[in-house]
């Protein structure tokens, strides 16, 4: 059994959700989801070999969602940081404030934003306890979530260009940490790669029952298809052959 090990925030829950669309497929692989909402995983500390707790309201979240664990060891075969302030809004942001043109600048104030997240001071801690293959997947974002006032940064043109660069962004950030930037799964994108379409926000997957609109979460049909898709790039060997089921189509990213 391959065991991987997830790690993320509130967006961590439409992977969780979705694994059993993709479980059968993937039989001999065994998760364990690290999940807490917000920024609180920042409060992880390594000691010992290990990313422990230092708040212990953190540890009886992580304790409640992995029946018991709380600490995260150099015992797994892979590693997954999803989410934790890794998104293409961070892209949009240096965008917002360096204006038409100025795409050094804007190179330099995006990558200045990746590198800072939750999800890289979380990928820098995971290199003090192992080597072993590590993957980040950025947090969804919905179409519909997308400012008014950057709808010039929308444009055909604008949008693909914006998208491209947050990708090579975090795969050169991620290569600094010897891990692997694992971008969303293209079935989901909307047609300028800079979104999700607003169809994955339907009945969002939640790590906290919540009353009210939620167009910020994705839903466990994405979540499968994000899972599908960080397995083929961790498994190129591919899964184990599944029986009576019909593989999902091919991610890229």
């Amino acid at each position: 059994m391959r065991r991987v090990c997830f790690i993320g925030d509130s967006h961590l829950a439409a992977v969780k959700l979705g694994w059993s669309a993709i479980a059968a497929e993937f039989s001999d692989v065994e998760p364990k989801f690290f999940a807490a909402g917000g920024t609180i995983l920042s409060e992880m500390a390594v000691r010992d070999g290990a990313m422990v707790c230092t708040a212990r309201k953190l540890a009886r979240i992580l304790q409640q969602r992995t029946n018991g664990l709380s600490e995260i060891d150099a015992s797994y075969e892979f590693y997954v940081i999803c989410g934790l302030e890794l998104t293409v809004a961070l892209a949009l942001e240096a965008w917002r404030e360096t204006g038409d043109g100025a795409d050094d600048e804007f190179r330099r104030k995006m990558s200045r934003r990746i590198r800072r997240t939750v999800a890289f001071e979380t990928l820098s801690k995971l290199r003090q306890i192992t080597a072993a293959p590590a993957f980040l997947v950025p947090a969804p974002l919905s179409e519909n979530r997308i400012p008014k006032s950057l709808a010039h940064a929308t444009a055909p043109g604008n949008a693909r260009n914006i998208a491209a660069e947050f990708m090579k962004a975090c795969r050169r950030a991620a290569r600094n940490h010897e891990a692997q930037f694992v971008g969303w799964p293209i079935e989901a994108m909307t047609e300028d790669r800079l979104a999700i379409r607003a169809e994955y926000f339907r009945e969002p997957a939640k790590l906290y029952p919540a009353g009210g609109p939620d167009d910020a979460h994705a839903n466990a049909g994405y979540g499968a298809l994000v899972a599908a898709n960080i397995l083929r790039h961790m498994l190129p060997e591919g899964p184990v052959a599944p029986r009576g089921r019909a593989r999902l189509k091919e991610s890229r990213g």
